[in-house]
């Protein structure tokens, strides 16, 4: 089962939900405790935007980079109105609107069913993608709130725990391969000057190849986000549809290859195997 994990960093606080009853403003039920439900609430400090706009008729009574207070004035109405600041922060001044960045604190809820096991207890502090429970962590989350590092050492040591488990010895070299393929794809967001698309997942391989050749002809390089993906979609987004085809989908894969007119350089060891050439490794990779 999927841990509950933070996206905020702060205090936890611990609750039991046994005999409690949570209204909405009109008196409507919206969680009903139950026996052994829990609810962790997380205490953070969040930065709150307030935005006052301006018109060229108003005088603005603040200055770009000072700290307001609470309550001061920061804007006054052509006709002699006063807007004052509803929280103190500090103090942005653009072309037609002054922003305030304040520090407010806000609390972060979630329910915990009965059967969990926490990992936390009040007064705990908590790092965003902080493990709240037993169960296993989402790395997708995980990598947006932590990072790559965060991910390559979880999967890292949930795979040595299974083996070390059975008693059995792993090199760590053998899943860091495999971690680093996760990791082996970027979606493109703008193509450049390249002949990429933009909503294309590619290897991080022909993006450098791309961009190299647009850096040469002084274009616009492709701006790409590195993904996680599971070994199922790297295996079918590869650059070779003969590589791909033999790993799962074999028909949709073929016949997305026929649609596009896609060509197999034959430049990774599986496709050159597969019609029985010799592979690109050892003697056979011709001093490249």
């Amino acid at each position: 089962r999927r841990a509950f994990m933070t996206d905020v960093a702060g205090t936890v606080e611990v609750t039991a939900l046994e005999q409690r009853v949570i209204e909405s403003a009109e008196g409507k039920t919206i969680l009903e405790g139950r026996f052994g439900q829990k609810m962790i609430k997380i205490k953070y400090q969040a930065i709150k935007e307030d935005i006052y706009a301006f018109s060229k008729n108003d005088e603005v009574r603040v200055e770009e980079g000072v700290t307001a207070v609470e309550g001061q004035t920061i804007i006054i109405r052509k006709g002699g109105v006063e807007v004052k600041a509803v929280h103190g922060g500090s103090v942005v001044k653009e072309k037609n609107k002054v922003k305030i960045l304040a520090n407010v604190e806000g609390v972060k809820e979630y329910v915990i069913p009965a059967g969990y096991v926490l990992w936390v207890k009040t007064g705990d502090l908590v790092a965003a993608g902080g493990q709240l429970t037993d169960g296993n962590l989402d790395l997708a989350m995980l990598y947006q709130l932590q990072g790559r590092q965060a991910v390559e050492k979880y999967i890292l040591s949930e795979i040595q725990h299974i083996y070390s488990s059975q008693g059995q010895k792993l090199n760590d070299k053998h899943v860091e391969l495999i971690i680093k393929q996760l990791f082996s794809r970027v979606y493109v967001h703008e193509a450049g000057d390249t002949e990429l698309l933009p909503g294309e997942i590619i290897e991080k391989a022909q993006l450098i190849e791309e961009n190299e050749k647009a850096k040469k002809a002084k274009g616009k390089l492709a701006e790409a986000e590195e993904l996680l993906l599971g070994v199922t979609r790297v295996s079918l987004t590869t650059q070779s549809f003969l590589s791909a085809a033999s790993f799962q989908e074999t028909a949709r894969v073929l016949i997305n290859a026929a649609v596009t007119g896609k060509i197999d350089r034959l430049e990774g060891l599986k496709e050159n195997v597969i019609i029985g050439r010799q592979i690109p490794a050892g003697t056979g990779f011709h001093g490249k």
